[in-house]
């Protein structure tokens, strides 16, 4: 079902932001988990302010991860980005573009939420129209842990263990182009430039 972006900030802003039943949530995301595999389909919000990036972060996982979340069955990337960027942000941010679609594939950590498992997450960032807004983050992660929002600049990716890596690299010269980046154990790679 896809609808324009006008119906999907009207549905978003008729239930809130943030959806207090987790469990129902997740069970509605596209998402596969066995017990040593972990799939998911991601979309996630670019929110860029001067040489920052806004990302998400827990008390569980020792990183930054971008705002973003599940696809729900039968909602579109470009949907659930928007609603993504309302329940973790409670601001309801317009799209601007599609700017990188990325396929990571990695073994999460022993002490993430993912526990060792082999993990490949297709994720779709759409660059958002941020004016200035002021955030707040009512939001949990896929597992219940409280999620807390950070402005990171880019040249603290690496001290601050913020995922994607590429984006500090990516993001200066990203221009009008599109993105497909595919990241293997750490190590990305641009597949094709639109």
């Amino acid at each position: 079902m896809l609808r324009s972006q006008e119906s999907v900030l009207e549905a978003v802003e008729a239930t809130g932001p943030g959806i207090p039943d987790n469990l129902r949530r997740m069970s509605l995301e596209c998402h596969i988990e066995t017990n040593k595999q972990w799939f998911r389909l991601r979309a996630c919000g670019l929110i860029v302010r001067d040489n920052e990036v806004l990302m998400m972060g827990n008390d569980v996982d020792p990183y930054r991860y971008s705002v973003g979340g599940g696809v729900h069955v039968g909602e579109s990337t470009y949907d659930a980005a928007i609603r993504e960027v309302w329940e973790e942000t409670g601001v309801k941010l317009p799209v601007e573009r599609l700017a990188i679609v990325h396929e990571n594939y990695f073994v999460s950590g022993h002490n993430d939420a993912l526990h060792e498992l082999e993990s490949h997450e297709l994720a779709f960032y759409y660059l958002m129209r941020y004016s200035g807004e002021e955030f707040t983050c009512n939001s949990v992660g896929s597992y219940g842990q409280e999620e807390q929002l950070y402005w990171v600049p880019l040249d603290d990716f690496p001290k601050e263990a913020a995922y994607p890596t590429f984006l500090p690299y990516v993001l200066p010269t990203l221009g009008d182009r599109m993105l497909h980046i595919r990241t293997i154990e750490g190590k990305s790679e641009v597949i094709t430039e639109l």
